[in-house]
């Protein structure tokens, strides 16, 4: 009962925050799979979030990195950047190994402004978790903003798939 309160407080909290990125174009330059697509790029901005079922909105990427560029069709001021990425090993879905976010104002030439590596205990087969990436910066000018999730791409050695592709999931973009 606990994990499903927590599951479901996380997904109104974060549906009720302010997101500059609400429903701006999505390019993907990597290829998600067609069996979890929860209704392909534009899943990442329609403001509907993941929970721990990973059916239920949560853009799968199997034997990929996620590489995700959204258009805010318009300079604004940001000062944060998030993303959530979904772990159920038994499933064959892991934290990405890191995670980078970017900033241009013309999609052309990228800042970095910090790569976070994964905080996840991936040999735990029975934790499954929402993990949620974050770059808090000063405030900048920018129109496009671009997030990797960096994949191991396959199984570890140590899971039952080992050397099959892995899953990565992600889920909703949230700029202010």
């Amino acid at each position: 009962p606990q994990k499903y309160q927590e599951n479901v407080l996380h997904f109104v909290e974060r549906g009720l925050q302010p997101n500059l990125a609400y429903k701006k174009p999505v390019t993907l330059l990597t290829t998600f799979s067609p069996l979890y697509d929860a209704g392909g790029a534009k899943a990442l901005t329609d403001g509907r979030f993941g929970v721990l079922d990973y059916h239920y909105n949560w853009l799968g990427f199997q034997g990929q990195h996620l590489e995700a560029v959204v258009d805010l069709e318009e300079e604004k001021a940001i000062s944060q950047i998030n993303i959530d990425f979904l772990q159920m090993p038994l499933s064959w879905i892991f934290q990405p190994k890191q995670v980078e976010f970017y900033i241009s104002q013309d999609g052309v030439s990228w800042t970095l402004l910090k790569a976070e590596l994964s905080p996840a205990d991936n040999k735990n087969l029975n934790k499954s978790f929402i993990h949620s990436y974050t770059v808090k910066f000063a405030k900048q000018n920018s129109r496009y903003v671009k997030i990797k999730g960096i994949s191991d791409l396959t199984c570890p050695e140590w899971h039952r798939g080992w050397g099959q592709p892995s899953w990565i999931f992600a889920d909703e973009i949230v700029v202010n």
